[in-house]
């Protein structure tokens, strides 16, 4: 191994953050820089800059971004070269500035850089497991189950991910909740007795025939106001809203992260339901972090990990397009919240999440320890 020194004079490991996307999708990177920062570790964070903005991160780390666009929404196959080229360009940095140790954030990332994966920094690398993408097909997942049994620590964003690996064989798995940082409350509950009760979606806009039987589900019901925040698919479902007459449903486009706080602050219900499919059933998404750092109300899918990991709490309600009275029922469950019990449910939570990140913080601190390296 080379060893640098930081400002200090430490001696330290050179790490190479690699991530296969922007920077504004990524939230969990924010989490790990700020604790390489507190490390004090001299680090690279490679990434893929796919809209070309200039987004940036304050870190003491360096970025060094692929500019090429690439619309994410195109089918894998019309994105193919665009991932070639990002790999000649991650095996072109990584041999200039001969890292110590790499971090993999997500499964297209890992493919990019197999072969080191496999030969010059096998057992010399963290593999954060985010996102499943082709796992259904059996060849993807045995390469998916090797990088994961040669990483030095794998990482997941939800055990519901974990039935897909046969954990005997991996060294070491820690759990890294999608959160952009340590979970702090920045609103107070408030349980609002105004109606039309508002409902919010932020994040991309898929799953367009689901999303328009929703549309037709709460479309002008007077109890509820609707809004999706979001790039992707929200003008086919506005012209569908449009030409069905629906009035309380609407649609902002794409946003930055720091609206979110703007969004949540006039919002009664986080809206997390999805279509059920083999990649929505095992994940935890991001907004069940965001419903408990502002304090909201969650709907989820029915039939799913998200429901049954947080069955127990008070402020999750489950949703189901097959279940004629459920907007009967969600208006009910709203209107009946105990707001001493929705506080402690969502206290219960943090707690829960709290422990399974200093966990992780700790893998993390073990992994770029110049003195357990030797």
């Amino acid at each position: 191994m080379i060893f640098w020194q930081n400002k200090d004079g430490d001696i330290i490991l050179k790490i190479g953050l690699l991530l296969c996307a922007n920077l504004e999708k990524a939230q969990y990177l924010y989490k790990y820089v700020e604790l390489l920062d507190s490390m004090k570790c001299d680090y690279d964070v490679i990434y893929w800059n796919r809209n070309l903005s200039d987004y940036s991160i304050q870190c003491s780390g360096s970025f060094i971004s692929f500019d090429e666009k690439m619309d994410s929404f195109k089918h894998l196959i019309w994105k193919t070269t665009g991932y070639i080229r990002f790999s000649r360009f991650v095996h072109i940095i990584i041999k200039k500035n001969q890292y110590d140790k790499l971090i993999l954030f997500t499964t297209p990332t890992a493919v990019s850089v197999l072969d080191l994966c496999f030969g010059k920094y096998k057992g010399k690398y963290l593999f954060d497991y985010r996102d499943l993408t082709k796992e259904y097909f059996k060849p993807y997942m045995k390469l998916v189950q090797k990088v994961a049994c040669l990483a030095e620590v794998f990482v997941t964003s939800s055990p519901g991910y974990l039935q897909n690996f046969e954990l005997e064989k991996i060294k070491k798995w820690v759990l890294c909740h999608n959160t952009y940082k340590d979970i702090s409350y920045k609103k107070t509950l408030k349980l609002s007795t105004e109606r039309p009760i508002l409902i919010s979606y932020w994040g991309a806009v898929r799953q367009v025939e689901y999303n328009k039987k929703v549309c037709e589900l709460f479309g002008n019901d007077k109890r509820f106001k609707f809004v999706y925040h979001g790039e992707g698919a929200y003008d086919e479902l506005s012209q569908f809203c449009k030409e069905k007459g629906i009035e309380n449903i609407h649609f902002t486009g794409r946003y930055l992260l720091k609206e979110i706080e703007k969004f949540a602050a006039e919002t009664d219900i986080l809206f997390n339901a999805y279509d059920t499919d083999f990649v929505t059933t095992p994940s935890l998404a991001v907004k069940v972090y965001d419903s408990m750092v502002y304090q909201l109300p969650l709907i989820v899918s029915k039939d799913t990990y998200m429901e049954s990991y947080l069955q127990d709490y008070e402020h999750v309600f489950s949703f189901s397009l097959n279940n004629k009275s459920v907007l009967d029922e969600l208006f009910e469950w709203y209107t009946n919240l105990d707001k001493d019990k929705t506080i402690h449910s969502f206290e219960k939570l943090h707690s829960k999440i709290s422990e399974d990140e200093m966990i992780f913080k700790k893998s993390l601190e073990g992994f770029v320890d110049y003195e357990a390296c030797n």
